[in-house]
């Protein structure tokens, strides 16, 4: 029999719909027990705007992840499903893991895209006491198959996010591909803070789907890019 190809789908932020519920035989069962604490420096990020539907003016939003590198400083993922800055009524929430949050504006915030799947979200101003310590480049350099990485991302159970440990089945191109054959990772937890040894390494950039769009029990995080150090107070 032919098998499927598997290809990478990047994360619909705007479905909150879970994925249908495939396990990939080949991968194993690596995932620890979530973390139940507050889940320090994640936020959760919304992006709304309105959006024309006939003659009147609809509500719309996305939701995603992101992580707190410096006091003004937010990073995320590069895939935001909307022309950002450019639509009625647009703006992000930052909220946290115990419930502090700030809006803005989209135009009072500066995008700055680092590669297809990091960018960062620098704020007017400082919002978030505490910070991530973001990794250098030698231990991202040492990241190797079977290394578990924690994963910041939204629990639909709680309503909150949590926190898990995944294994590196593949690192390739600065895409590190870990095992989640319980299919933790949903739509909406793009930009979720990945650490290894405490340290932010990346950021959850998209999940694996076979040619039926389903899961197939892995998803793919985009490695820091050596340029965020340098935005890095």
């Amino acid at each position: 029999m032919r098998k499927l190809m598997v290809f990478i789908a990047i994360l619909a932020v705007l479905s909150t719909n879970r994925v249908a519920a495939a396990q990939a035989a080949t991968l194993p069962n690596a995932i620890s027990t979530a973390a139940s604490e507050p889940v320090p420096f994640a936020v959760k990020i919304q992006h709304s705007w309105k959006a024309p539907l006939g003659n009147t003016l609809h509500d719309n939003f996305d939701e995603s992840l992101g992580t707190v590198i410096s006091p003004d400083l937010i990073l995320a993922h590069n895939h935001f499903s909307q022309p950002v800055g450019r639509l009625p009524a647009e703006a992000f929430t930052f909220e946290d893991s115990i419930g502090r949050s700030i809006r803005w504006r989209a135009i009072d915030l500066q995008l700055i895209p680092i590669d297809a799947g990091t960018m960062l979200i620098k704020l007017p101003a400082p919002a978030f006491p505490d910070d991530a310590l973001v990794s250098d480049d030698v231990a991202l350099h040492g990241l190797t198959t079977g290394n578990w990485l924690t994963v910041d991302y939204w629990d639909d159970t709680t309503q909150r996010i949590a926190q898990r440990d995944f294994q590196i089945v593949q690192i390739k191109d600065g895409v590190a591909r870990l095992a989640d054959s319980h299919l933790v990772i949903n739509s909406g937890d793009s930009g979720g803070g990945v650490y290894f040894n405490g340290k932010l390494v990346g950021n959850i950039w998209s999940i694996n789907l076979d040619t039926a769009r389903r899961a197939t029990g892995s998803f793919n995080v985009a490695l820091l890019p050596s340029q965020v150090r340098g935005y890095v107070k």
